[in-house]
């Protein structure tokens, strides 16, 4: 048998004091305890602070800024172009009105009216039209300019019905005269009778 040191029942090696040196003795041969809920022989991961998985780089927090302004940026566009063609159905609506206003106004009058005013009240009663707004010469993005012919009892007269802001709140010009023809054009201008009629 070798000369090794000889172990008492407890475990401790004979002969060794008791203390710290002792402790370290005992469990230099013992197993190390395995945490629970972790199995046999699994590697153990040091944790760091942090999990690389559940955070965002710089890089990826621009790209989802970038996506989310192409958003908004064609979004803005769509809802441009669907005010755009709102104003100019409504421009067209109102013109038509104000032409075949103008057209009952001479029958009972033998004239045009001077003005749009003279198409509501009290210019004429009952009024042709009642819409304030329209009879102010703007509405909805357009600008309603009438021009009667000269004179006192005009036979002909001309509306150019523009937007405020060519472009953003619509595209189009319009002109209708006494022929109730409506004429139009994408040029930054006024219409004429040699552009494009609407149908």
């Amino acid at each position: 048998m070798g000369t090794g040191a000889r172990w008492s029942r407890s475990g401790d090696p004979a002969g060794c004091p008791r203390g710290p040196l002792r402790s370290a003795a005992r469990g230099a041969g013992r197993r190390p305890a395995r945490l629970p809920g972790r199995p046999a022989g699994a590697a153990f991961t040091p944790y760091h602070g942090g999990s690389r998985g559940t955070a965002f780089t710089l890089i990826e927090i621009l790209i989802v800024v970038a996506i989310f302004s192409l958003l908004a940026m064609v979004g803005l566009q769509q809802l441009t172009r669907m005010r755009i063609t709102t104003n100019e159905q409504l421009a067209l609506v109102s013109l038509r009105l104000i032409a075949k206003s103008c057209h009952w106004f001479n029958t009972v009058n033998q004239r045009y009216p001077l003005t749009l005013a003279e198409l509501g009240s009290p210019g004429s009663s009952p009024p042709y039209i009642e819409d304030a707004m329209l009879l102010s010469g703007a509405k909805q993005g357009y600008v309603f300019a009438y021009t009667p012919e000269a004179g006192p009892t005009p036979a002909a007269f001309a509306l150019n019905v523009n937007p405020q802001v060519h472009g953003q709140t619509g595209e189009r010009h319009f002109l209708v005269d006494e022929t109730l023809t409506v004429y139009f054009t994408k040029l930054d201008l006024n219409a004429t009778t040699s552009d494009l009629t609407v149908p």
